[in-house]
């Protein structure tokens, strides 16, 4: 089973540079914050081009999810 660390450090940023156009029509910008094995806090800009997804809270969200994993 892949980790959260897993899927925001390799999986959404290879996903947001192969379809750029595609993330930019959510046009939004997320904070995921995942306590637990494997978590920790990401911040997904889908506005920006190219769009990207890197580890930390960047302080620029619209939307802040937390949850346990």
């Amino acid at each position: 089973m892949a980790t959260a660390k897993d899927i925001f450090d390799t999986r959404i940023p290879d996903a947001l540079t192969k379809f750029p156009d595609k993330a930019r029509e959510i046009n939004a910008i997320y904070c995921l914050k995942i306590s637990g094995d494997g978590g920790g806090e990401w911040t997904i800009d889908l506005q920006a081009d190219p769009p990207w997804c890197k580890p930390g809270d960047a302080g620029i969200a619209q939307c802040t999810i937390e949850m346990a994993h």
